[in-house]
């Protein structure tokens, strides 16, 4: 009977722990079911932070680079497909393999995970940077209202676990209480066993944080979880690989003693997410200790426990350092190459024969002088090829490219908007698919300049070769630096009895020439060269030495003869100045010499007769400036009496304005009847020379500058007590005080009226020095100093600035064997001093 009991209550016994180990199995499985949800809904949160980052990418691309566009969005297509078919695992796992209302009451957030979906779809759909902008923009909406969904859902997942515990704490509570008196029975034989396989399914229970932490460990991205002490729970093996830590312990440690170098910046974002905040960036800088810099990404958030109190933090992070590096390189060499395209003016091209889609780079359209935002087509690119040659090369090309797949290298003309025509290089590369040409690309530079120099040089190359040939009693010979004739004039073949056939890549010069003759000229250069001479050197050696080299030669023809000739030797240099050849030309002496000393006595006569007009012409063209020069500052006076006439209406004014009218026009009526006789110029230059006093002549260029002076309300102080007069030139002395002043008052600075100090005095030798001082805007001497006295030079940009003034003045001191010198300083005033 006992023994039945026993067995009664073994089997009762048996029974109830069999229903408990069921009971506990089963949620012990719902618990680890459980835990693959929360790491399957970790997985969703990394991929769409994967999707948002590559849409970045995308978007950071700005459409530049479509083989790598191309490869993005396929990347982007796999792993919305991965977000996909974790989303239904989660379904099935709610809605059929572990039905229970907890879960049931439980959205997967199906409008968010909707709205991702289609916005990452919008992205990939994207055409241009318009719509890419607002795709990503629509996906970060999405993407936050995701993460925040997910972040409830896991709650749920997480407090539904917790529940499966205490549930299973309360089946152990009840099981012990009914089995209390029945383990002092069976204590030895039967309840401790069953005690044993109840603390191994405990022990189950403890293995799901395992699970969690195993599951965190191996994680292909970088995770750590801490404690509200910043203390490290788990981390992923990623984790340790990126931050350097392989083979260190770090679990319990503080995540500062760890990276000791972190700042009060990230302690900041610690402390947030501590207190429930969630902080995500795409792309940062982080520095090391090392000193090196690491560019992360990375997400930190809370974790709560089962009493919905934060616990600690997880922080994700991604070292896109490589990725950051390599951009920065790719940015860095775009920029390179950017500058190389507005050097080289090399724009980009590219069609899509199937879309019938035409992309300019900003230089290609630059080039077609059209505005930035200008969409060219196919048909209106070719209409800006100049009509005939050039059009039907292009579109002959375009043809042959898409249907044979020949390449082109064309240089044509262009009609650009601006309908200015220049030389443009097209070339085209196209692009087969599955036999079918689906895309022509290519670059277009502007050669205009480089085409116009190579038109112009063959041209010139052109007619210098015309003009060489033309030349039939000249020898014209070019060698290369080992003396091989490499041109033969038809002047040459005449006088020298050889075709050019003969000679050219065959012969030297040594053929023409007196051996004896070339024998003694080795001598005498290897003397005066103190070096050996001899043979074809003795032809070239003074031009290889850079001096002159002209001198008698004698020439033996083919047919033996000889002739007496003048042949001058010079080099022929490259753009770089580096000799490449020797150019000979020589010319037939022997009539020359005949008539040489009628030709000494024609060339004497001739010099002389050369200088007489060469002085004419040089007074002529001086009196032609003085005359447009001269009148010039009296018009000008005349037009600013004119202004202050006009705008004044007290009669007294203007009957003194009109007595100065009166003045200046009879000073010009003067002036005219002086230009008129000065330019009856005599052989001497001493009969035009009179005594002038200075006080004379700055009163009458007073009266003529009388609407100047009083318009610049100038003031102007002279001195001429040391040097009263001078014998010169009237009309030149006129016109030198009329250029000083005149320039004193046009150049004078707006900050104060001008003051103008003339001065003179006498050297040790007798010779008059004038001075002429101002406080004007003065010149930049270091800027421009060798150019002050310069035909058509200014230096300030004055409306009435003609260059012509100092030019004059200079050569009229000269031409009557005096000097003029300049010290000024910009802001500070000028002095001209004149030696006359």
């Amino acid at each position: 009977m006992g023994r039945l009991k026993i067995t009664a209550f073994a089997l009762i016994l048996l029974t109830s722990l069999l229903l408990s180990h069921l009971y506990i199995g089963y949620q012990v499985s719902s618990k680890e079911g459980v835990s693959s949800l929360i790491n399957i809904a970790g997985r969703q949160r990394m991929l769409s932070q994967k999707m948002l980052s590559l849409s970045y990418r995308l978007k950071q691309n700005n459409w530049e680079n479509p083989l790598e566009i191309e490869l993005t969005k396929k990347e982007l297509t796999d792993i919305i497909s991965q977000f996909q078919k974790a989303d239904s695992i989660i379904l099935k796992y709610t809605t059929t393999i572990h039905h229970n209302a907890s879960l049931d009451s439980i959205k997967i957030s199906n409008a968010s995970i909707n709205h991702l979906t289609f916005a990452v779809n919008q992205v990939l759909q994207s055409q241009n940077k318009q719509e890419l902008s607002s795709a990503v923009a629509s996906l970060e909406k999405a993407q936050s209202q995701f993460l925040v969904a997910m972040e409830s859902e896991v709650d749920l997942y997480e407090n539904y676990g917790k529940e499966t515990l205490k549930q299973i704490s309360r089946i152990e509570i009840i099981i012990y209480a009914v089995l209390l008196l029945l383990t002092i029975i069976l204590l030895t034989s039967l309840i401790f066993p069953f005690i044993q396989k109840i603390q191994t399914k405990n022990k189950s229970l403890e293995k799901s944080w395992e699970r969690y932490t195993i599951f965190v460990e191996q994680m292909p991205g970088a995770i750590a979880m801490f404690d509200n002490n910043m203390n490290y729970l788990v981390a992923s093996s990623q984790w340790y690989e990126d931050y350097n830590l392989v083979g260190q312990d770090i679990i319990g440690k503080s995540h500062y003693d760890v990276f000791p170098e972190i700042g009060q910046e990230w302690k900041n974002i610690h402390r947030e997410c501590l207190n429930g905040k969630i902080n995500h960036n795409d792309e940062a800088p982080f520095e090391r200790a090392d000193g090196s810099v690491q560019w992360l990404a990375w997400d930190v958030r809370p974790w709560r426990d089962e009493k919905g109190n934060i616990g600690g933090i997880i922080m994700y992070t991604n070292d896109i350092t490589d990725y950051k590096l390599l951009r920065l390189e790719q940015n860095r060499l775009h920029e390179i190459i950017d500058k190389i395209s507005d050097v080289a003016r090399i724009g980009a091209w590219e069609l899509n024969i199937d879309k019938s889609n035409l992309y300019w780079s900003k230089l290609t359209k630059e080039i077609h002088e059209v505005p930035d935002d200008f969409e060219p087509t196919l048909d209106t690119a070719i209409q800006y090829y100049n009509k005939g040659e050039s059009r039907e090369k292009i579109e002959k090309a375009i043809e042959e490219a898409v249907k044979n797949g020949e390449p082109f290298d064309l240089e044509l003309e262009i009609v650009t908007a601006k309908n200015n025509i220049i030389w443009v290089r097209a070339i085209g590369e196209p692009e087969f698919k599955d036999g079918k040409c689906v895309r022509l690309f290519g670059v277009f530079q502007d050669i205009h300049k480089y085409k116009t120099l190579e038109l112009r040089n063959s041209s010139l190359l052109a007619r210098l070769n015309a003009i060489m040939q033309s030349a039939t009693e000249i020898s014209i010979i070019g060698t290369n630096l080992n003396g091989i004739i490499t041109y033969f004039n038809s002047g040459a073949e005449k006088l020298l009895g050889y075709k050019a056939k003969e000679i050219i890549g065959k012969k030297t010069p040594e053929i023409f020439h007196n051996k004896e003759e070339l024998i003694r000229r080795g001598k005498e250069l290897s003397k005066q060269y103190r070096k050996h001479i001899s043979g074809i050197e003795a032809i070239f050696a003074p031009t290889r030495e850079g001096r002159p080299n002209t001198r008698e030669w004698i020439y033996i023809r083919k047919d033996g003869t000889n002739l007496k000739m003048q042949l001058s030797v010079t080099a022929l240099k490259n753009t770089e100045g580096v000799t490449t050849g020797f150019l000979k030309i020589a010319t037939d002496l022997t009539e020359t010499i005949y008539l040489q000393e009628a030709l000494i006595s024609s060339n004497q006569k001739l010099e002389e007769l050369t200088q007489k007009l060469t002085r004419k012409n040089s007074q002529l063209a001086n009196f032609a400036h003085i005359i447009s020069h001269n009148l010039r500052s009296p018009v000008a006076n005349l037009t600013s009496l004119n202004y202050l006439y006009t705008n004044t209406s007290d009669p007294e004014e203007k009957d003194l304005l009109m007595s100065k009218f009166q003045t200046v026009i009879t000073r010009l009526s003067e002036t005219l009847d002086t230009l008129v006789e000065t330019l009856k110029i005599k052989e001497s230059s001493n009969d035009d020379l009179e005594l002038i006093y200075f006080d004379e002549i700055l009163e009458r260029t007073k009266e003529m500058l009388t609407g100047q002076i009083l318009e610049s309300d100038a003031k102007i102080i002279s001195d001429f007590s040391k040097a009263e007069n001078i014998k010169y030139k009237r009309a030149y002395l006129e016109s030198i005080f009329l250029n000083m002043i005149t320039n004193a008052i046009k150049y004078r600075s707006a900050e104060h009226a001008p003051v103008i100090r003339i001065t003179t005095s006498y050297t040790e030798k007798g010779k008059t020095i004038v001075t002429f001082s101002d406080n004007g805007l003065g010149i930049d001497l270091e800027k421009y100093g060798t150019k002050l006295f310069g035909l058509s030079k200014t230096f300030h940009q004055h409306k009435d600035a003609k260059g012509v003034g100092l030019f004059m003045t200079k050569n009229q001191i000269e031409s009557l064997g005096g000097t003029i010198t300049v010290e000024s300083q910009v802001n500070s005033g000028t002095t001209f001093t004149l030696t006359l």
